[in-house]
């Protein structure tokens, strides 16, 4: 079961990795994890989250004209949480974020799209 000590944990866990306060559009939580959608096209928080998770898997899907990056991992306590971003399809696929990913090719693809 989820209970408030766990979000708790999340909460500790981003400010430990100074990940900061930031909107969220998107919150669940069950008793195996939880679970929250980032702003649309924030991809650089995306990695701040992905980059500070243990045994992180990141996978890419962008099949239609909205895709997103999907990240599972853990946070030091040891609760699992999955993090999500909204894209478009049409720059997840041209970025090559498709499937399994390193989180070199998503930090890679967001310093691109900062400088773009």
């Amino acid at each position: 079961m989820t209970t408030l000590h766990t979000l708790l944990h999340v909460v500790e866990h981003a400010e430990r990795w100074r990940i900061g306060d930031h909107p969220i559009k998107q919150f669940t939580a069950n008793p195996v994890r939880v679970s929250f959608l980032l702003p649309d096209q924030d991809v650089a928080l995306f990695v701040k989250w992905a980059r500070h998770l243990g045994d992180e898997q990141i996978t890419g899907f962008a099949a239609g004209p909205i895709g997103h990056l999907h990240v599972r991992g853990r946070i030091l306590s040891g609760h699992t949480i999955e993090v999500s971003v909204l894209h478009e399809g049409q720059w997840l696929r041209g970025a090559g974020l498709v499937g399994p990913l390193e989180l070199g090719e998503v930090e890679q693809a967001a310093r691109k799209a900062v400088a773009a």
